[in-house]
């Protein structure tokens, strides 16, 4: 094979030709020595660019095997197109959640009536499209001021609307801090964003009406990496929704189908089956609310039947009302169920002869059809997080999305919800750990004045302890207003703090050597005594000031005349 020699740099000579002089035949070697100089480097240049194509080439066909064995669509073009696809760098990319349920209940001209109304919001001027999110609550309408907690912060207008491009000039300015700007979109999703409100808003709209990722990353112009990003924030938001909003389902007398099922993966030869996760879904088929859960299957070496069903069944405790009458089959256990309160149960069987009323056929085949098909060429490469969170998302767009506008109003609306809620973190760091682990209770804090109104007993009795606690006023307000009856002394002037502890000690020595009467210290009623050398009591009161404690010795005591009972009375000495 011939590679890269082109048939014009070569000359051709005939044998019997000759050659009229020296300087032709000078001239004919010096030209064919750069020719073939210049053939050998257009060679080497050309099989270098053959070599590449070739590891390209190798690089498309081992892509598009490897497309082929997980089962995606390989379109025609795969093969002349060299670029990394969405589904191998991102798998989350390609799962769509399409509700099902009420899924014919969705109104015609609804698409129709999104469309107008996001083209009307996007042809604002930034100044208005800052007033139309201030609106709608996707950017707060009350700010405060981070130094000064106390103080509100107003809305203003800058003067040099460049300063602030994307607001129209919009910030919030304080009059304890009046060097100190707050942007508008603080503490909401357009805060720190790389892009435009615009286009996230855009790509919000894309989420709701289901498009296609390869159309959103060309028409929106932005990068994979980010559409992941903000889908991922858009699904915690529906998890800590359905966590709020969702109440039990079921009631008294009310049906509730319960249905379990195994996802996993097959090998190429179909020998070997490995269980991915394993899936819960409840049904309230009147009201068609759905809840689904991802569970982790257990070890091979901790398998244990009623162990299962335990870690499996366990939010239902959450989920259904406990007079609910449910209906299951043999994929879940019975007797857990009733162990867990649920009195009445009905499973039925294959074989069973219990009419069609009694049967949990709506959520075994929503399990069996709608979940799987969801996962079908992703599961593998999906952690049980990631498979939770488009579990809720089927959720949520079963009761708040079955049609593209009623999605885009209602996930503007419980976005709203997160940025208008007070917490120590700000809105994307909380949709980060509610995407991190959607398993946790999610539901908004109520608020300070909803928890001082309905706390729960426990907590009441103990503020009402708390409460009678300090009935009693303390002991500084108490000196503040008592009128203490003082002893003068003949002595002009007061004994020094040295020698009235020494005469204490003396007068201590002195009681020892008399036979003290018994529980002297409790019957003493009085600091006088006959002798006059004993410090009274208005040497020690005067230098006790109503803000300061002045520490006693141990051995005296007394009673003020607040405190004074009716058997025991305090014997004072008043001399003029």
């Amino acid at each position: 094979m011939q590679l890269g020699v082109d048939k014009c740099a070569v000359v051709h000579v005939d044998r019997g030709q000759k050659l009229k002089c020296k300087g032709d035949r000078a001239m004919l070697g010096t030209s064919l020595r750069d020719r073939i100089r210049n053939d050998e480097i257009r060679r080497r240049t050309t099989v270098a660019d053959i070599a590449q194509r070739i590891c390209k080439l190798k690089l498309q066909r081992a892509e598009h095997i490897a497309r082929r064995t997980r089962g995606d669509h390989v379109p025609a073009s795969a093969a002349s197109d060299s670029r990394p696809q969405d589904g191998k760098t991102f798998p989350s990319l390609v799962v769509v959640a399409r509700p099902y349920l009420r899924s014919k209940e969705a109104p015609a001209g609804d698409r129709a009536a999104l469309d107008s109304k996001v083209k009307a919001v996007l042809i604002h001027t930034p100044m208005k499209f800052t007033e139309w999110l201030i609106q709608q609550g996707l950017v707060r309408s009350e700010q405060w001021c981070a130094l000064h907690p106390a103080n509100k912060l107003k809305l203003g207008m800058y003067s040099d609307v460049s300063k602030f491009p994307y607001s129209g000039g919009y910030v919030w300015i304080s009059e304890c801090c009046p060097t100190r700007f707050v942007s508008v979109f603080s503490s909401s999703i357009f805060e720190g964003a790389t892009f435009p409100p615009s286009v996230l808003l855009k790509l919000i709209y894309h989420w709701a009406c289901q498009t296609n990722v390869q159309n959103v990353v060309q028409w929106v112009k932005v990068d994979n990496l980010y559409v992941k990003g903000l889908f991922t924030w858009l699904r915690a938001v529906c998890t800590s929704a359905i966590h709020h909003h969702m109440g039990l389902l079921g009631g008294q007398g009310k049906k509730v189908e319960v249905g379990v099922i195994s996802l996993g993966t097959t090998s190429h030869d179909g020998t070997q089956r490995q269980v991915k996760v394993e899936v819960l879904g409840v049904l309230d088929p009147v009201e068609k609310l759905i809840r689904l859960r991802a569970v982790e299957p257990l070890a091979e070496y901790e398998k244990n039947y009623k162990k299962r069903f335990q870690k499996i069944l366990e939010p239902l405790t959450n989920w259904v009302h406990p007079s609910s009458i449910i209906l299951t089959d043999l994929t879940v256990d019975k007797g857990t169920l009733v162990s867990m309160g649920f009195k009445t149960v009905h499973q039925a069987t294959s074989h069973s002869d219990q009419p069609m009323k009694y049967s949990n056929a709506n959520i075994m085949e929503y399990l069996r059809r709608i979940v799987p098909r969801m996962f079908q060429n992703t599961l593998s490469l999906l952690s049980r997080q990631i498979i939770q969170q488009f579990l809720d998302e089927l959720v949520w767009r079963e009761k708040f999305g079955i049609s593209p506008g009623q999605a885009f109003d209602n996930i503007v609306a419980h976005i709203a919800e997160q940025t208008k809620m007070e917490a120590k973190d700000p809105i994307t760091i909380r949709l980060n750990k509610i995407a991190a682990n959607p398993f946790k209770n999610w539901k908004y804090p109520s608020k300070k004045k909803d928890r001082l109104e309905e706390p729960e007993p426990e907590v009441r009795s103990k503020r009402g302890r708390k409460k009678k606690e300090p009935s009693p006023s303390p002991p500084p307000k108490k000196r503040k207003k008592e009128k203490t009856t003082y002893v003068d002394d003949d002595d002009e002037e007061e004994v020094p703090l040295s020698l009235r502890r020494t005469k204490i000690k003396q007068e201590k020595t002195k009681e020892k050597e008399e036979p003290p009467a018994p529980r002297r210290r409790k019957t003493v009623r009085s600091y006088v005594d006959d002798d006059l050398d004993d410090v009274p009591l208005k040497n020690i009161k005067k230098e006790i000031k109503p803000e300061e404690t002045v520490s006693l010795e141990r051995f005296y005591f007394g009673q003020t005349k607040e405190t004074v009972t009716e058997n025991d009375a305090i014997a004072v000495e008043v001399t003029n």
